[in-house]
């Protein structure tokens, strides 16, 4: 049976907004039962899930944002970015939400590393932590292959790349990534770089 997809203008009108040190963050949340907080990757935002949104929801309370930088959410110039910021941020929407119970994280890519830091908090008795999923991370360094482009962005010549980057270097990595029957459509490559613009995202993307 196909997983239902939501369209991204549903999506985007779905959203509710939080500030988080003075920044727009754009979440969403469905469902009843234990949370369950989704954390997505590099370079996209919390609409890469849409498709399991409704399933998990008929089980858990589903938490998602688009991370600090992300999809909708605010993309600030001259800002230090950090995977503990972006940690800081999702306790930060479970504590707007209230949450207080233990929470399941189901994580990918970028995400994936700040689940970790969660993790390493929940040893250190900062958050409750049920159960943690990783997806497709770069969690052993020694078996973690970036592309191209991300060992760029990361360069000193990374803030150039980033304003040169189009749809089409959006879509050339994709392919990649994609499997050959799972391989989005232009449709769907649209609305991922919508996400990516948005914002002027690209001029932050190192």
């Amino acid at each position: 049976m196909p997983l239902a997809e939501i369209p991204l203008s549903v999506w985007r009108k779905r959203s509710r907004t939080f500030v988080f040190r003075g920044q727009s963050i754009r979440y969403w949340t469905v469902g009843q039962g234990e949370p369950l907080l989704l954390i997505h990757g590099f370079p996209t935002a919390s609409w890469d899930w849409h498709y399991l949104w409704q399933p998990l929801a008929q089980r858990y309370q589903v938490i998602a944002c688009d991370m600090l930088g992300f999809g909708d959410s605010a993309k600030p110039r001259n800002h230090t970015y950090s995977l503990l910021e972006q940690a800081d941020l999702q306790q930060a929407l479970l504590a707007h939400l209230q949450v207080e119970q233990a929470v399941h994280i189901l994580a990918h890519d970028y995400g994936d590393s700040v689940a970790q830091e969660l993790l390493a908090r929940h040893y250190e008795k900062r958050i409750e932590v049920a159960s943690c999923v990783f997806l497709n991370g770069g969690l052993f360094p020694e078996t973690h292959r970036p592309l191209l482009m991300q060992k760029l962005l990361l360069s000193p010549i990374g803030w150039l790349l980033g304003r040169a980057f189009s749809r089409e270097a959006l879509v050339k990595g994709f392919r990649q990534i994609f499997g050959p029957q799972t391989q989005p459509t232009e449709s769907e490559l649209d609305d991922y770089w919508s996400l990516v613009d948005s914002n002027h995202g690209p001029r932050i993307m190192h």
